[in-house]
């Protein structure tokens, strides 16, 4: 994923922002939250360098800031957007089916 970062720059930060927005499940954020993750690094130098003067870069950087300010006030307005869908999903999914639940070991059968 940061190589495809590195070639696509503004457009990666635009695929993931549309499928964020489209998600109907808390997995489906967390999958695009995951996808950002992965290009942290890459992207914190690319927002924080204060040196930069091409053009496109410039315009990157720029694009990179609005793409985490957009992510970040959806998170804190926690509305009916696209990453409102995670905290309706989490509230409504049972604990059986939680991940964690799902994933863990299931008891050994009593004689």
């Amino acid at each position: 994923l940061d190589s495809c970062y590195t070639l696509l720059r503004a457009d990666y930060l635009s695929i993931v922002w549309q499928a964020i927005q489209k998600a109907g499940s808390w997995q489906e954020v967390e999958a695009c939250m995951f996808a950002v993750r992965v290009i942290a690094q890459s992207l914190k130098e690319r927002c924080l360098n204060e040196r930069e003067t091409d053009a496109i870069k410039v315009q990157d950087k720029q694009h990179s800031n609005e793409f985490l300010h957009s992510v970040f006030q959806q998170i804190a307005l926690d509305g009916a957007g696209a990453l409102g869908s995670l905290s309706a999903a989490a509230a409504a999914q049972s604990p059986s089916s939680s991940p964690v639940v799902a994933a863990a070991p299931e008891a050994p059968a009593s004689p």
